[in-house]
């Protein structure tokens, strides 16, 4: 199943750091490291005045995920509209940030669907022979429903749990 998130309060041009965690998480929350994370990002138009917001929580939760799993989780990112790119394939926390901060708003409806389906692409067959199975999760950072492909994303987020 995915997750939808999105900042808490109003967007602004320059997000209030009591938006954010003050202290990074204790010992007890650490884990093994053995995670791969896609960020699936909307870049739809209705997205545009949080464009940057969209960004900087994004970097927030790498930078978050980067610390409780000692600095061995990596990272991919996908941007969409109505359609998706992959703008990251997996890497490090260091290299994803470099990629975020150069990625340009591109406008367009809102496709969950290609998205979803996006960041599964970076995310499959990224395990090692011989080494230990890694949790692969996506987080979908998005200011709404999608408007393109519905069924689609119905069908791919909770497949058939999903009632018409």
């Amino acid at each position: 199943k995915a997750l939808s998130t999105a900042p808490s309060g109003q967007p602004s041009e320059n997000p209030s750091s009591s938006d954010w965690p003050t202290s990074s998480p204790g010992p007890s929350t650490r884990c093994s490291g053995d995670v791969n994370v896609c960020f699936a990002l909307d870049a739809s138009e209705m997205s545009f005045p949080g464009w940057d917001q969209i960004i900087y929580y994004a970097k927030r939760l790498i930078a978050e995920l980067d610390v409780v799993t000692n600095g061995a989780g990596e990272y991919s990112a996908v941007e969409f509209n109505a359609t998706a790119a992959i703008v990251s394939d997996l890497t490090d926390k260091r290299t994803l940030d470099l990629i975020l901060d150069n990625l340009a708003y591109v406008g367009g409806g809102t496709n969950h669907h290609d998205a979803l389906n996006k960041c599964q692409d970076t995310l499959i067959g990224a395990n090692v022979a011989g080494q230990p199975e890694r949790v692969r999760i996506i987080i979908l950072i998005t200011d709404g429903l999608p408007t393109v492909n519905l069924n689609g994303t119905a069908n791919r987020t909770c497949g058939s749990e999903c009632r018409n």
